[in-house]
């Protein structure tokens, strides 16, 4: 029986695009592509104050200044990934880890003089194909663009309504004939690598909404421009989460439905980000039988006892500084503080199995005695940054 462990899988389908904000002031020209750990979890926080107020877990009989640890204590939870709904399943992506692949990824001849650049910009790929690739080396082909316009057009025929049965018919036998060509085959779709499929478009795509941004009476409005994310046709963002404390669940998941509702990203107010969560329980992901090494999935924050494992041999891992503006603040005066920033270890890092490693919770309220100084009333409650992650054996 082959070695897996259950989480809980959450797939968000996004009605329309949304922008992630780089933290900076003002800068709305690109989007960020990630959606990490750390935001989602506060953001959960967040929904499950404004539904649950005082009865959110953490909240109750708790010591002042630690007001909300065990809800973020409770349960740990990955960045969002990728992932591709197509006719025969579902495809989710893993970030690619922090290891040296070129020996492993043995590009076809297809890619010519790009080869070496297409290899290098490989960011996510589907979990069984990740499971190969650490075990074997494998070769990476590309869907010939004949192929992949007659699928496209397939899947536009069998879109109309009232389509002969004829048309049907031969558009399910041409499909069927380019999946059987490709289906054992490691293929290369934009920065995503997966086994057999075939994507027939970009999975996501940025693009500027024009928005308006209104002056006080008598000034003219000034026009500018957000770059959203949007995701193609079956295509969506996923998180694992791994819940350890029961009483936790149904908050949670009603969390989820709430932030749904009300969006993610920094146009929100304009309809930005909204998303149909659907959440599995007890997804099973089947793991190496003898891993020598793990992954982070989420934003990892070392405790100071873990440190060691950042230094050893053949740890591999880039760091991300963490900070922005405190998210709706209780009160409006600190809507324009900065919380404190730390360093944090990007998803996709490695590390040796022998360690058992968790990450920490840390209070990043800004400086009171700096706030005092400036005439600002002092932050009165935790700011939570989440650096506790879930890691993946490999």
């Amino acid at each position: 029986m082959k070695p897996s462990i259950s989480y809980t899988l959450v797939r968000l389908r996004f009605e329309n695009g949304f922008h992630l904000s780089s933290g900076k002031e003002g800068n709305y020209d690109r989007s960020q592509l990630r959606l990490h750990s750390d935001t989602l979890k506060s953001a959960l926080f967040v929904s499950a104050l404004k539904l649950y107020g005082k009865d959110t877990v953490g909240m109750k009989n708790v010591e002042k200044g630690n007001e909300g640890a065990a809800f973020f204590d409770g349960f740990r939870l990955s960045s969002a990934f990728p992932y591709y709904e197509h006719r025969h399943g579902i495809d989710y992506f893993f970030p690619r880890p922090a290891l040296n692949l070129a020996e492993q990824l043995i590009m076809s001849e297809d890619f010519g003089s790009k080869a070496e650049k297409e290899r290098h910009n490989i960011e996510f790929i589907e979990h069984s194909t990740l499971r190969d690739l650490l075990r074997e080396k494998i070769t990476v082909e590309q869907v010939k663009e004949e192929d992949k316009t007659k699928y496209q057009e397939c899947i536009k025929e069998l879109k109309r309504q009232n389509q002969s049965k004829e048309m049907i018919e031969e558009c399910e036998r041409i499909m069927a004939q380019i999946e059987k060509k490709y289906s054992n085959k490691y293929l290369l779709a934009g920065k995503y690598l997966l086994k057999g499929t075939i994507v027939s478009e970009e999975m996501t795509k940025t693009a500027m909404k024009q928005q308006v941004m209104v002056q006080p009476e008598g000034e003219d409005a000034l026009p500018f421009g957000v770059d959203q994310l949007h995701f193609s046709e079956g295509a969506g963002l996923y998180v694992l989460m791994d819940i350890r404390d029961e009483t936790l669940v149904a908050q949670v998941k009603a969390a989820w439905e709430l932030l749904g509702e009300e969006g993610l990203g920094t146009d929100r107010s304009t309809g930005g980000g909204s998303f149909s969560p659907k959440i599995i329980d007890n997804y099973p992901l089947e793991l190496p039988p003898s891993a020598t090494r793990q992954m982070n999935l989420s934003l990892y924050w070392p405790r100071q006892n873990e440190a060691l494992a950042l230094a050893e041999e053949g740890a591999a891992y880039q760091l991300q500084r963490r900070g922005g503006y405190m998210a709706q603040p209780a009160n409006d005066n600190h809507l324009s503080i900065r919380k404190r920033s730390v360093y944090m270890v990007t998803e996709g890092s490695v590390f040796s199995n022998q360690h058992s490693l968790e990450g920490r919770l840390g209070d990043l309220r800004p400086d009171s005695d700096a706030l005092t100084k400036a005439g600002i009333p002092i932050v009165d409650h935790p700011v939570w940054r989440d650096g506790q992650a879930l890691f993946l054996p490999l």
